[in-house]
């Protein structure tokens, strides 16, 4: 069983915490995406993972439907502070420089 993901927002910055896997990758998917649309041609959307504890390749799929989402709205969207797990899966599938950002 795994624990949900739970997501604190600000003004620009999302924080996205636990695990991120198959079983709540949907849920999260659908947040990040209302933000998005949101705040629509607005400026920028950072998403703080330091502390995901976990996450599989729909937790990386959410995150990269977000970030696609934010391009086509005219959003800067950055992974900011990926945890261990996250930063692990982002350089072993070569998308650490397409989703995280310095900001």
């Amino acid at each position: 069983m795994s624990a949900a993901p739970m997501i604190c927002s600000t003004a620009d910055r999302i924080e996205i915490y636990g695990q991120l896997d198959f079983a709540h990758a949907d849920r999260i998917r659908e947040s990040l995406l209302a933000v998005v649309n949101a705040r629509r041609g607005t400026g920028r959307l950072l998403v703080d993972c330091s502390n995901l504890t976990f996450i599989d390749g729909a937790g990386l799929r959410a995150l990269t439907a977000a970030s696609r989402a934010a391009g086509a709205a005219g959003l800067h969207f950055a992974v900011i502070n990926p945890s261990p797990a996250l930063r692990f899966l982002l350089d072993l599938l070569g998308l650490s420089d397409s989703l995280t950002s310095s900001c």
